[in-house]
Parts: C-alpha cells; sequence; structure tokens
C-alpha cells in the first residue's frame, strides 16, 4: 500500500487507568492514517479491514510497533516518565514465520527494558494455529514483553487459553458489561472469569467502559484496569504527554 510505504500512519494513545486509585498505569497505540490536503484523519475502520484483506496489516502492525519503541527510547534517553504501551497484533502475523524474532530484535536493538511493551493478541487468533501461537507469546514473555488477549468473551472462548497459554494480561469485551441491569447471566460469568484470571496472576483491563455504573460494577468485582471514554478517548501523542506527563 503506498500509503503505508510513505509514512502515513501513525499511532494516538488511550490511557488505562488503575480503577481503585484512578490514576493512569498505561495506555494503548491506536492507529491511525495522517490526514492531508483532501483527507481528514482516517479512522481504523476506514482502512483496517482492506488492509487484513491484502496482507498489508503485517506491515502496519510493524511500522506502528517500531514506532512506540521509538517513542518509548527517546522517552527513556531523556529520563521522562515512562508507562507501559501495548499495541496489537493482527492475526496475519501467524503466516508469518519471523515474527518473534523481528519483534524481538527490534525490541533488543532500541534496548528498551522489559515490562515496557504488551503485544495484544485478538481471541480469535488462539482458535487459527493454537500450538503455533501459543509457543509464540511463551518465547515473547520469555524476553520481557506483557502479552495479552483482546477481546476476550466476544467470541468462543476457550477455558483452556488460561490454562495454557502464558499470558500477563486478559481484556474484557464491553459485550459483557454493556447492559448490566438485563444481563444478570453475563455479570456472573465477569466475576468468575476475573477470579479464575487473577487467581493465575494475570491482570484484568475492561475495554469501552462509558458509563459510572460500569465503573462501579467493575469495581465491585475487583477489576484491576479500565479503558473506556470514562476516563479518556484516544489522543495525539503531544496532547496525551501534555494532559499525563505534564509536559510544558
Amino acid at each position: 500500500m503506498a500509503a503505508l510505504e510513505a509514512e502515513s500512519f501513525i499511532f494516538y494513545l488511550q490511557p488505562k487507568y488503575n480503577i481503585l486509585t484512578n490514576k493512569i498505569i498505561g495506555a494503548e497505540a491506536l492507529v491511525r492514517m495522517k490526514p492531508s490536503e483532501n483527507i481528514s484523519t482516517l479512522m481504523p475502520g476506514d482502512f483496517i479491514p482492506l488492509m487484513e484483506e491484502t496482507g498489508d496489516i503485517v506491515k502496519l502492525d510493524f511500522t506502528i510497533y517500531q514506532q512506540v519503541c521509538e517513542y518509548i527510547k527517546d522517552r527513556k534517553k531523556k529520563n521522562l516518565t515512562l508507562f507501559p504501551i501495548s499495541v496489537n497484533v493482527s492475526k496475519r502475523q501467524l503466516y508469518n514465520p519471523y515474527f518473534a524474532e523481528e519483534y524481538i530484535e527490534t525490541k533488543n536493538r532500541y534496548k528498551l527494558p522489559d515490562g515496557l511493551i504488551e503485544l495484544e493478541f485478538t481471541e480469535s487468533i488462539f482458535f487459527e494455529k493454537y500450538e503455533v501461537i501459543s509457543g509464540i507469546v511463551k518465547k515473547l514473555t520469555e524476553y520481557g514483553y506483557i502479552c495479552s488477549i483482546d477481546d476476550f468473551g466476544s467470541g468462543y472462548s476457550s477455558l483452556n487459553l488460561l490454562k495454557d497459554v502464558s499470558l500477563g494480561v486478559l481484556k474484557i469485551d464491553r459485550l459483557f458489561f454493556e447492559n448490566l441491569e438485563n444481563n444478570k447471566r453475563g455479570d456472573i460469568i465477569i466475576r468468575n472469569v476475573i477470579n479464575m484470571a487473577q487467581e493465575l496472576n494475570m491482570k484484568i483491563v475492561a475495554e469501552g467502559v462509558e458509563t459510572f455504573e460500569q465503573l462501579e460494577f467493575l469495581k465491585s468485582v475487583n477489576c484491576d484496569m479500565v479503558q473506556g471514554y470514562i476516563y479518556d478517548r484516544p489522543m495525539p501523542v503531544e496532547e496525551f504527554e501534555a494532559k499525563y506527563y505534564n509536559i510544558k
């Protein structure tokens, strides 16, 4: 894709909050296409589906990953505050035999400390090539990455994921708590999934949280982190820094 080669993609940051302290403890890097003379900033839904079809999503994943590595390296060099930043990994990466090696080599080249990069894998990836992705996650964890499963519960979840794969973070899909008043079964499922995950030393992130009611419910079930408009939207890096890093 010409736009990708022309470095037309950037990342926005959306904060993740500790639900008990209401303090930021991380962020997710979300891809955006840079605006041009004729086009305003494009949202992922405008270009991600096409890139997944063509396979260009693999290049895009790596482009954003490199940008995040460069960003963390620059802040580290300047002795500025650092938060863990998560980046998304497309299921197309399963067909790249050098995926783990390329990511690890890049992290080492930028000399990034462990624990500052989180790789988010969607739940569906694990049902494409379970043994392959399990081995990849294990290797990445050994090399200092935090690995998380995104949109947990959005498809046909398997508890084997929690049992067998070296995941550090579980992100609960918003569908579970979107309609709390009329979904008591979802309430029960969330409580038990959170209990199980925490006993496995996994952190829990609820994404897509928008209301005070949802926030109070998630506090009541001991969720660890929250990401969503209840706190803040994705924003350009400069705006994120001014707001969360107190940069003048």
